[in-house]
């Protein structure tokens, strides 16, 4: 893909050497030799950048890395210090509590687990949480008090702390408050332009097992801190223990993006594809846990490497579910904002209030109608279906409709929560049209009214089409110009189903759009305008969003226009997009290019149509004749534009 980058975000601990003795470094401890050998794999085989370069998409190679510590123990200052020799980014995760007290909840797991007898701790273990082991199996102290199904408080107060306090004589040397990096540390840390520092929650709990209510506080409590300590606030949440669920994805992006972050890192075994700056959406990253040899190193990071993912939350597997759910009609925008910062991560502009505002807010042919429909489980987004509002013409009559904008669903969702928004819309609106739908999603229009259509792209010649004789004169516009009006009159006359044009929806459409400059190339003959196309461009391409010509010639000279007017704004390609078979034909021969075939689909609500003025018999006559009707499917017949 043109323009993308993969970023492989990589995650450590401790630099240095193990001691056993010591259960402080029960955990992710590297050497510092294979740390360093890692630290010049990443350099010779990519570039090591920060969390801000990745979100703004700044001096990126193709392959980065990005490099982070958590928690901070005082073992890794070796690497950071490694790291800012060489002069590269690192991010810091800080927990506040363990900077406050030098040492945490974990750490008496680690004692429990390095001082403790260990039939004691599984007998404990089996006590407090009998329902824990099936049959009888064996229950890891250590892994069941990292559980996302048990409550921590409860983890905490009936099993860690007792073990800890049979242990603590034996673990209390070792915690003497210097196993972590003291507030002064992270201060001086926090001054280096080369530093990130990232929150990393108040007590390092699993965010995933806490109940709903509590959250927010052990993600606010901690920025308050970070914001006092530091004189900034951090910009980056550091998720403990790290596995991406999606309930939790949602209630963090809650919390966080009133406050201004810019990011969440996980821990897990992908890499992510960025191709594009990150402004109204958090970026998601999921960091690996750093291998203790260069050799696993190595085999993992180039694995990472051949398959990122394009948004995190696709890393977890399809789960349909059964339980209760909502559906609800909702025009909000920060819930769809934030709803689309997880299904379409990488794609800004879903996120944007600026856009959401252009696409629904100001859409002239909105009315009272619901800018989306959702199915809502305990409050949270798992699925939607938005509506472009439009209108269309059905033989004589004129009508209000949608066409399906942004049908998706995240991973784990009701079963039936796609087909239930779908027929939400349907039973609503008397037309409902889906533009370009992918294979998979294609299936479920298969009793539509469908419309095959062709999109061609074009290289943008160096010297005009000497095959086509020149018009007397063609010229360009920004906004709509009254000499257009009749045209477009003549193109709604001709169709017998098509969306509506006119002076107001091509001055929304396209005059508005946010993503690209849109002109109007006019070409004339003896003063007499007789094809117009609207324009957008965005970068070197030129999108033909929509247009008028009276014949497949006009098309071909229409399209000359455009080749002239592309090379004045540098543009190298083209874009058409139509449903006449002729023009595209006659186009693709014109120009050596391939025409790729696809279908538009549409559903007429007989009852809708009917209380808009339309007859049954009209209506029924018109379905009986939809595949000899004339069409006018352009670019712009649908849900999206050039992006």
């Amino acid at each position: 893909m043109p323009g993308a980058h993969t970023v492989i975000a990589v995650n450590y601990h401790r630099i240095g050497a193990v001691d056993d003795a010591n259960p402080l470094h029960r955990l992710h401890t590297v050497p510092t030799d294979v740390f360093r050998a890692q630290l010049d794999h990443m350099q010779q085989h990519g570039a090591i950048v920060s969390l801000d370069d990745v979100r703004s998409c700044r001096g990126l190679a193709d392959v980065n890395f990005v490099v982070s510590f958590d928690d901070v123990p005082t073992a890794a200052l070796t690497g950071m210090q490694m790291m800012l020799d060489r002069q590269l980014p690192v991010t810091v995760s800080v927990c506040t509590q363990l900077a406050s007290a030098g040492w945490g909840t974990r750490d008496k797991v680690y004692c429990v687990d390095r001082f403790a007898d260990p039939d004691t701790v599984a007998a404990a273990t089996r006590a407090a949480f009998p329902d824990a082991a099936a049959g009888g199996d064996p229950v890891s102290f250590y892994h069941l008090t990292k559980r996302d199904d048990f409550d921590p408080d409860a983890v905490t107060g009936t099993l860690i702390e007792p073990l800890f306090a049979a242990v603590e004589p034996f673990a209390r040397p070792f915690l003497d408050g210097t196993g972590y990096l003291s507030w002064q540390h992270i201060r001086d840390l926090a001054g280096h332009p080369l530093i990130t520092i990232a929150n990393h929650t108040a007590s390092h709990t699993n965010l995933a097992a806490l109940p709903a209510g509590r959250l927010p506080a052990e993600i606010t409590t901690a920025h308050d801190e970070l914001t006092d300590q530091l004189g900034v606030p951090p910009r980056y949440l550091t998720i403990p223990f790290g596995r991406l669920h999606q309930r939790l994805a949602i209630d963090c992006t809650d919390v966080i993006h009133p406050l201004g972050y810019h990011g969440i890192l996980w821990v897990g075994d992908v890499a992510t594809q960025v191709t594009a700056p990150y402004q109204a959406q958090l970026l998601h990253l999921t960091r690996l846990h750093a291998p203790t040899t260069i050799d696993e190193f190595v085999t993992r990071t180039r694995a990472l490497a051949k398959q990122p993912v394009t948004a995190a939350i696709w890393q977890l597997p399809a789960q349909a579910h059964r339980a209760p759910v909502t559906v609800i009609e909702s025009s909000d925008p920060q819930r769809a904002a934030r709803h689309e910062m997880l299904a379409r991560q990488g794609k800004d502009y879903a996120s944007s209030d600026d856009f959401y505002r252009y696409q629904f807010t100001t859409n002239p042919a909105k009315g009272d109608r619901p800018d989306y429909y959702a199915v809502e489980r305990d409050g949270r987004l798992e699925a939607t279906a938005y509506n472009l509002h439009a209108r269309f013409r059905v033989g004589t009559v004129t009508v209000p409709g949608v066409y399906l904008a942004s049908w998706r669903k995240l991973p784990e969702a009701h079963h039936s929560a796609a087909g239930t928004l779908v027929q939400r819309m349907t039973a609503r609106e008397a037309v409902v049209g889906v533009h370009h739908p992918s294979p998979i999603a294609a299936a479920a229009f298969t009793r539509w009214h469908q419309v095959p259509v062709w999109r061609l792209r074009l290289a943008v010649t160096d010297t005009p089409d000497a095959a086509v004789a020149r018009l007397d004169r063609s010229w360009e516009a920004d906004t709509f110009d009254d000499t257009i009006g009749p045209l477009v009159e003549e193109l709604m006359g001709k169709a017998d189903f098509t969306l509506v044009r006119d002076r107001a929806w091509y001055q929304w459409r396209h005059e508005t759009y946010p993503l690209a400059t849109c002109r109007y190339v006019v070409v004339s003959r003896r003063n007499e305008p007789i094809a117009y196309a609207v324009t957008l461009q965005r970068g070197d391409r030129i999108e033909i969003a929509d247009w008028y010509a009276p014949s497949t010639l006009g098309y071909a000279r229409l399209v000359t226009a455009i080749q002239d007017s592309a090379r004045d704004h540098h543009a190298r390609t083209i874009e058409v997009e139509t449903s006449d078979r002729t023009v595209a034909d006659d186009l693709a021969a014109r120009h050596a290019a391939e025409a790729t075939r696809a279908t538009n689909f549409y559903h007429l609500n007989r009852a809708r149509l009917a209380e808009h003025g339309a007859d049954a018999a009209d209506i029924d006559a018109l379905a009986a004749r939809w595949a000899h009707l004339r069409f006018h499917e352009t670019a712009g017949t649908g849900d999206v534009s050039i992006r």
